[in-house]
């Protein structure tokens, strides 16, 4: 099994404390997961430099940041063009603010959502060949 590394992003706040708490606790049930931290914004320079020297230890190969939208950071490595030390093939986003939290009517309908996509994305990026 693969150890795959997790960045909870709170987007400035946008993710809820307790929300990022759950997940956090939902996410702690895999053995495959090396590491979860939760980072304050993974789209600003400082963030990604968090991001790249928790990479650099080596405690993972593949990665998961459990945030908003791919295109979110996408956008934000090409523009600061930091380079990240991972294959791009073993990473993988888990949505939850726009596919989760901005369109379901309460938190445990919400956190029920994000169980499902974020399960699915560990399963997919795990069984994922380098």
């Amino acid at each position: 099994m693969a150890p795959i590394g997790i960045f909870i992003d709170a987007l400035q706040g946008t993710i809820p404390t307790s929300f990022r708490q759950r997940i956090n606790t939902m996410i702690q049930e895999f053995p495959e997961i090396a590491f979860c931290a939760e980072e304050e914004d993974l789209t600003s320079l400082e963030g990604l430099h968090r991001m790249a020297k928790r990479l650099e230890m080596g405690e993972a190969d593949r990665v998961i940041i459990i945030g908003g939208s791919p295109k979110i950071y996408e956008t934000s490595f090409q523009k600061w063009g930091h380079p990240l030390p991972l294959n791009p093939y073993l990473f993988a986003v888990a949505n939850v603010r726009e596919q989760v939290l901005w369109a379901m009517a309460d938190e445990d309908s919400a956190f029920e959502k994000a169980k499902t996509i974020i399960t699915k994305t560990i399963r997919m990026v795990s069984t994922s060949q380098s």
